[in-house]
């Protein structure tokens, strides 16, 4: 027998006695793509394992919370940035940025290379340690802020792609932070708010503006005068469009899909010319407000509203498929939900999980809904909905989802 052999079993019975990886969901919409797609196989019923309140904080509609390394992060219209343990809902630490008068956190944070960045209305942008409290690696400690010295804030979120923090401020003006030390790699002024969160795939960075035009830009290239910002293509205005704001644009199969405040299908563009891409999607479910974009489901399937229920689109072959039943997914013609998916399920929530007569999700292998029930209503609910609703996402074989200015942890299978 050679030497070491007993120790080669006993390395590999340890591999195998090793938990698995969780799996994170680091950012909006899972990716700088915001398919909100994860590939974690989770199983109904789902019952509420946690549930911690941030009242008399608020909580924006349309933000949706990040998970890294076991660690939930998510901010406060009152300035403040938390971070929860994922299992228990123990809150770690709290990073104040600003007050509410200046500075509320209006969208979600991203998570890479160790740090969480998010930006505020006070005008900056932020990045904080987010390493494990305790370990003396100066968790929720500041390690750059970049300030715009504009007049006017950030309401979208973070984009984390190329090594860069992409932050769209309401004035009009994209910057690109470089994640190491917060200094501008470029900025691009638009002639237009921008309220709406940008997405990134394979170097190109896509902003939909308040002129209600799509652009492309490039996002890869380093330092001034060769290229940095360069617009690759730009949309004419949607036709019947309102406004982008509160959500943000999907990458899915070559193509990136905006649905604007205004008409409720979305529109598809060609990823590298920008030009319009014959497919229907279908839109509903808003109140007072922007109409939630698709997410993909397992199949690579686009998951959106129908009117008052919900359907899936084959990119490939166009069809639609109606998945609302008598049982379930019919959904509400005239208040907010949002759509995500895991494996072969597919979520629905709605913006207030009191409402679980609308909030469920739907086994695409067996084709039944199973209703989410999201515990007793609380105080401080606003059924003005006008922000949006919150992505529920998938991690840590989980599925968390923040409603009613609160976030609820659900396991599955019980």
């Amino acid at each position: 027998m050679k030497p070491g052999f007993f120790l080669s079993l006993w390395s590999l019975s340890s591999l195998w006695s090793l938990p698995a990886l969780a799996a994170d969901w680091p950012q909006l919409g899972n990716g700088p793509q915001h398919t909100g797609y994860s590939a974690e196989k989770l199983k109904p019923p789902f019952k509420l394992k946690w549930n911690v309140q941030f009242q008399p904080e608020r909580l924006y509609p349309a933000m949706q919370p990040v998970i890294a390394g076991g660690r939930i992060y998510l901010g406060t219209e009152s300035g403040n940035l938390y971070c929860l343990s994922a299992a228990e809902g123990k809150r770690l630490w709290k990073f104040p940025a600003g007050d509410e008068r200046v500075g509320p956190i209006l969208h979600s944070a991203g998570v890479e290379g160790g740090r969480v960045f998010f930006a505020s209305m006070d005008g900056c942008v932020y990045a904080v340690e987010a390493g494990a409290p305790g370990a003396g690696d100066g968790s929720g400690k500041l390690a750059w802020k970049f300030e715009s010295k504009l007049r006017t804030g950030f309401s979208a979120a973070v984009l984390l792609a190329e090594g860069k923090v992409f932050a769209p401020n309401r004035g009009g003006t994209l910057f690109a932070l470089n994640q190491s030390d917060g200094s501008v790699a470029w900025k691009v002024d638009f002639a237009c708010p921008l309220l709406q969160s940008p997405a990134c795939n394979e170097g190109r960075v896509y902003v939909a503006g308040m002129d209600c035009r799509l652009y492309a830009l490039d996002a890869r290239a380093p330092g001034a005068g060769d290229g940095s910002g360069k617009e690759l293509w730009k949309t004419e205005p949607l036709k019947g469009a309102l406004a982008f704001k509160d959500y943000w644009p999907v990458v899915h199969k070559g193509m990136v899909i905006v649905r604007p405040f205004g008409p409720w299908e979305a529109s598809a563009f060609d990823e590298k010319t920008g030009q319009p891409v014959a497919l229907t999607i279908p839109g509903g479910i808003t109140m007072n407000g922007a109409v939630a974009p698709p997410c993909v489901d397992g199949d690579g399937r686009l998951v959106t509203a129908k009117g008052g229920g919900w359907c899936r689109v084959d990119p490939a072959s166009k069809a639609i498929e109606d998945i609302s039943t008598k049982e379930g997914g019919r959904g509400n013609n005239d208040e907010n939900m949002i759509a995500s998916a895991a494996g072969g399920i597919i979520f629905v929530m709605h913006c207030q999980e009191g409402n679980a007569q609308f909030t469920g999700c739907y086994d695409v292998a067996s084709k039944a809904w199973h209703r989410i029930s999201g515990g007793p209503w609380q105080n401080l609910v606003s059924n003005t909905q006008g922000g949006g609703a919150s992505q529920a996402l998938i991690a840590d074989g989980h599925l968390y989802h923040a409603s009613l200015h609160g976030l609820r942890c659900f396991a599955g299978g019980q």
